[in-house]
């Protein structure tokens, strides 16, 4: 349930590297530690869900994609 909130709240608020996301943000808003947060973005990239990092935080890869669930 989480990895579906995750991926819809990145895919609707986060979309492009201009709109990227810290991990401390998410961390807050889904109440789960950095572990977690980044065991389940690799979770979702393993099921398909492009989902980009780098040092300004986590935006939802690709512009064109669809919705993810």
């Amino acid at each position: 349930m989480l990895k579906k909130q995750l991926a819809e709240y990145l895919h609707r608020y986060h979309h492009g590297a201009e709109n990227a996301v810290t991990s401390k943000e998410l961390e807050h808003t889904f109440c789960v530690s950095g572990k977690e947060l980044r065991d389940i973005v690799n979770s979702l990239r393993r099921e398909g869900i492009p989902i980009a990092s780098d040092q300004s935080g986590y935006p939802a890869d690709h512009p064109s994609y669809e919705k993810p669930y």
